[in-house]
């Protein structure tokens, strides 16, 4: 089971451990995972080969210090010449319209 690299977040789900039947390639790397490894996860270690579970996830830190969007190695766009919205207008010499009071409510 290969799911490194797949920008997966939040605390790893602790019935990963009931792949009690997995004896190779557990590949979990390179994800967004936080808090701690489940007991149940880590219990699978002695049996998989090709366990790959802890390396560039954020394990042991806890998920609600985890930023809110993870980081992209895509770059912005660049900037451009053209306002992409109307520029609001500028202040006036015009009063504003006087408030109208209705008195409908009083009835």
């Amino acid at each position: 089971l290969s799911l490194a690299a797949n920008s997966l977040t939040g605390a790893l789900p602790t019935q990963l451990g009931y792949m009690t039947n997995i004896e190779s390639n557990l590949g979990l790397q390179t994800n967004q995972f936080c808090d701690d490894i489940p007991t149940e996860v880590a219990a699978l270690s002695d049996q998989v080969t090709g366990w790959d579970v802890a390396s560039g996830n954020y394990f042991g830190t806890p998920c609600s210090l985890m930023p809110t969007a993870p980081p992209t190695s895509v770059p912005s766009p660049a900037p451009t010449l053209q306002p992409t919205l109307d520029p609001t207008p500028g202040p006036t010499l015009e009063p504003s319209p006087a408030p109208t009071i209705t008195t409908s409510w009083l009835r």
